[in-house]
């Protein structure tokens, strides 16, 4: 296989990683940089502050807007892991139109630069949410997607636009990420498993908000990392305008057993079901078979995930008071930066103002 294809062969390269600074691109960049890539990471800063413990920097930082990225910032570049966007259905809600602005439209105009740029190999952070409401059949890769929200459909969106620009010297891959858990120095606590551990752990209190029944797939967030590194290494023939489902069988879980795997974990709490009337819509379970035939696997179980967010929260003395800090809520921090006018209704970061919130 020529060293061109492999981008693990003979030596290593410079990658760019946009939201590097966020919860995956936090453990993602270290990963890179502990195996002796040159990151190049391009961020906006939104949760440049938010570092429970401190995040390996990039060895290039770039504080930039991903609709304004421009291609003498991918310079010298031999592959894009493309992470940032707006990252959960709730903030995809704030606004539908700027949804499509900054993960579909944006995000296209970045793949073409990069292609422009012959970057060879472009990952693209897509989502299991894309499968929406699919019941209890589990789900491959070759079943018709059911977005349900602003944000998954930006995922399908994108998704269809990178397999249509694919051509022999772009190779773009995607990734369809379960529902991704655990510690990284960008702590998120609006994830489901995470949610539930930090309530647990600092209020003996697993609080379920919808009646616990519909299915969710989870992904420990440094196999989601690894997943990415494995597949820019990957041949190219292998995964070029290929989309993997990111995850393990063994995680496909209803949220109410999530909470009893919480539950076991933490002693003396107790699952609050708070709506037993209340169903989300959203149920998937996804087959992983595919990234697993090709020679990846996840490793991390939701029960290893939570004892070691809960060994992290006792060793730093987390408590409630830090809990409040919106940096670890994403709607909540956009929110809170735009009151507090750090950002623009336009969702951009407004330069001259340094107070943090």
């Amino acid at each position: 296989m020529a060293a061109k294809e492999n981008l693990g062969a003979e030596r290593k390269r410079k990658i760019a990683v946009t939201g590097n600074q966020g919860y995956i691109g936090s453990v993602l960049t270290r990963l890179l940089i502990e195996a002796g890539y040159k990151v190049v990471g391009i961020d906006a800063g939104i949760f440049e502050d938010v570092q429970m413990v401190p995040r390996l920097p990039a060895t290039v930082q770039i504080k930039k807007d991903i609709r304004d990225i421009e291609k003498d910032d991918l310079a010298g570049c031999e592959a894009v892991i493309h992470l940032a966007g707006l990252s959960n259905d709730p903030l995809g809600e704030l606004d539908q139109q700027l949804t499509y602005d900054i993960n579909f439209k944006a995000g296209v105009r970045l793949a073409e630069i990069a292609k422009k740029a012959k970057i060879e190999r472009f990952l693209f952070s897509s989502s299991c949410s894309t499968y929406g409401a699919s019941g209890p059949k589990v789900v491959t890769e070759k079943d018709k997607v059911n977005p349900r929200t602003a944000y998954a459909k930006s995922k399908v969106m994108m998704e269809k636009e990178l397999v249509r620009m694919a051509s022999h010297g772009f190779v773009p891959v995607i990734l369809r990420n379960a529902t991704v858990f655990g510690f990284s120095p960008r702590l998120r606590l609006d994830l489901v498993v995470n949610d539930l551990t930090a309530n647990g752990y600092l209020n003996g209190r697993i609080e379920v908000l919808s009646d616990g029944t519909p299915w969710r797939p989870n992904l420990h967030v440094m196999d989601c990392a690894k997943a990415f590194m494995f597949l820019m290494e990957a041949p190219a023939e292998q995964v070029c305008r290929e989309a993997f489902n990111i995850g393990q069988a063994a995680n496909n879980r209803q949220v109410r057993d999530i909470a009893a795997k919480v539950q076991q974990v933490i002693a003396g709490s107790k699952i609050i079901i708070k709506s037993e009337s209340t169903r989300d819509e959203r149920t998937y379970r996804v087959s992983f078979d595919k990234i697993e035939q090709a020679g990846w696997q996840a490793k991390w179980s939701i029960n290893q995930g939570v004892q070691d967010l809960v060994q992290i929260f006792r060793k730093r003395g987390f408590d409630n008071e830090d809990s409040k800090f919106n940096g670890y809520y994403t709607l909540r921090r956009y929110r809170a930066m735009m009151q507090a006018g750090l950002m623009s209704n336009t969702l951009r970061m407004i330069d001259d103002i340094k107070v943090k919130v």
